[in-house]
């Protein structure tokens, strides 16, 4: 019974050093899920706001709405989201006061042009 342990132990470390490492498969798995996961990130930030709006209600204020979500953690049993919120409940629209401006500007831009004439150039 030693024996055969020994050798088990002795196969175990043959290994080269890789004391926590995972199995090979299981490192190609996991970088393909880093690659699926930068993928989510990148070009649908938008789609994952909506999946944190409609999976993660139970998580949210009813004042706080979702500014970005960023997937964080994903494996084969789901994901996680870290999301940024904001707290719209210090704003109030019925005594004029606004939410703090956009450093863009406003929102939505105006594609609208000035068609007045300038009094001065005539």
């Amino acid at each position: 019974m030693q024996s055969a342990f020994a050798a088990v132990a002795r196969r175990a470390y043959a290994g080269g050093g890789r004391d926590n490492a995972l199995p090979p498969e299981y490192e190609a798995q996991q970088a393909e899920l880093q690659g699926l996961m930068a993928l989510m990130n990148a070009d649908f930030g938008k789609l994952l706001r909506f999946y944190a709006l409609k999976h993660a209600t139970d998580a949210l204020a009813p004042t706080e709405q979702v500014e970005q979500a960023t997937m964080t953690q994903l494996n084969f049993e789901g994901l996680s989201l870290e999301l940024t919120t904001i707290d719209a409940s210090g704003y109030s629209l019925d005594l004029g006061e606004s939410p703090p401006p956009c450093a863009a500007g406003p929102w939505p831009p105006s594609s609208r042009k000035s068609t007045t004439p300038d009094p001065r150039r005539t």
